[in-house]
């Protein structure tokens, strides 16, 4: 897909200025488009009359296969959202039953989701790192990870009221993604987690709001 575009009228400034009325292209491919590109531009083929006929028939083959995975990446992710849809729905269908599975990168997607509606959803790579954490400080199922949360809900949104996290951009004030909040519960509930999170001042002014295992 390739688009043409240029600068809105209304961006002025130094930065914009002497760009105004100048057009540019986005070429949008799919990396084994550009894997297939890089290819072919290595081979310096402009046209298949170029190519030498012993070789037309390889190259052909191999521009199929190409095809093929960049197929079946697509049918991967589309089953991808499916599996998190339907986990989402498991969950708010029969709670007790579907947290208790063990936690992959796609069911913790799915969760956060579903526990955190009104919140930004988290990166892949950051609900990742965080799937790392869990699995190290041996959090196997969903239902771990709920139970983390459930216990320290409260005093996660006070400290969060208290000292919000910042823009990265801009310093303003903003709310905790799905990531960060279940990082913050798992400071509130686990200390060897507290530790290695630095987040000892919240612990000690809000931790008794933090329900006990058997409450």
């Amino acid at each position: 897909m390739h688009y043409v575009i240029k600068i809105k009228k209304h961006h002025t400034g130094a930065r914009y200025d002497d760009l105004k009325g100048l057009l540019s292209e986005i070429q949008i491919r799919t990396i084994l488009q550009d894997a297939w590109a890089v290819v072919a531009h290595h081979l310096s083929y402009k046209h298949e009359s170029d190519i030498p006929k012993e070789l037309r028939r390889k190259l052909n083959a191999l521009a199929g296969l190409f095809e093929t995975a960049d197929d079946q990446f697509q049918n991967i992710k589309v089953a991808r959202s499916h599996y998190q849809d339907r986990i989402k729905h498991d969950i708010s269908q029969n709670k007790d039953m579907s947290l208790d599975q063990n936690v992959n990168l796609d069911n913790l997607l799915a969760y956060m989701s579903w526990k955190f509606p009104d919140r930004k959803p988290s990166s892949r790579e950051d609900a990742a790192d965080l799937l790392f954490e869990l699995h190290q400080f041996d959090y196997k199922k969903l239902r771990d990870v709920d139970n983390v949360v459930e216990r320290a809900w409260r005093a996660v949104l006070e400290a969060e009221k208290k000292d919000p996290p910042q823009e990265i951009d801009s310093n303003i004030a903003t709310q905790y993604v799905g990531v960060g909040l279940i990082r913050s519960a798992l400071a509130f509930v686990n200390e060897k987690y507290l530790v290695e999170s630095g987040r000892v001042k919240h612990v000690k002014e809000f931790g008794h709001l933090v329900k006990s295992i058997s409450s």
